[in-house]
């Protein structure tokens, strides 16, 4: 009975072995491609889920280290969107570190920062500190972000007397308001 072949039987249960082993390593290889490629797709209105541009350049362009400590609740429901906005910060840049800390089981920790109140991000680099407030938003934390890490002040100078606006004044025609607060916004 040399060179018998195999019975349709053995010969499906083969097939279906194979053809199961094969599926598998697909699932493996394509898994291992999205991983390493991962990208995110915000339907939201508001871009909830995406970082503005300033924000991807100011901390894509970090030449120092800066360590974010996030001081929470750990009951609250915002903070799986602040865990979601520090992950994709650190991301952009192999120099902004972050911890999260729970303000009830690390009070002391807590009051070396002054941090009085749930929600409070302290950036530190090199020394310096600069506290905002998760309420004040993505801007604010940019903001105290290039407060903490920037060295020395930037000067801009206005000349005035000649019938230019004025920085401080609300009136779209006579003033630069929003010019004023883009100026602050970068640490000016």
């Amino acid at each position: 009975m040399e060179g018998t072949p195999l019975n349709a039987n053995t010969r499906n249960t083969i097939k279906l072995i194979l053809g199961t082993l094969g599926f598998l390593g697909l699932l493996v290889a394509a898994q291992a491609i999205v991983a390493k490629h991962n990208h995110r797709l915000d339907l939201t209105p508001q871009k909830k889920f995406t970082l503005s541009e300033r924000t991807k350049q100011v901390v894509a362009d970090l030449n120092r280290d800066v360590q974010l400590m996030a001081f929470i609740n750990s009951d609250r429901p915002e903070n799986f969107f602040l865990q979601d906005l520090l992950g994709r910060m650190a991301a952009l840049s192999p120099r902004f570190h972050y911890t999260v800390v729970d303000m009830n089981r690390n009070p002391a920790l807590a009051r070396e920062y002054q941090a009085i109140q749930y929600g409070t991000l302290v950036f530190e680099s090199d020394g310096r500190r600069k506290g905002t407030l998760l309420s004040s938003g993505e801007n604010g934390m940019v903001s105290a972000l290039l407060q903490a890490t920037r060295s020395g002040e930037r000067v801009i100078y206005f000349l005035t007397g000649h019938g230019e606006g004025d920085l401080s004044s609300s009136v779209p025609q006579e003033g630069y308001t929003k010019l004023n607060g883009a100026m602050a916004d970068e640490f000016y």
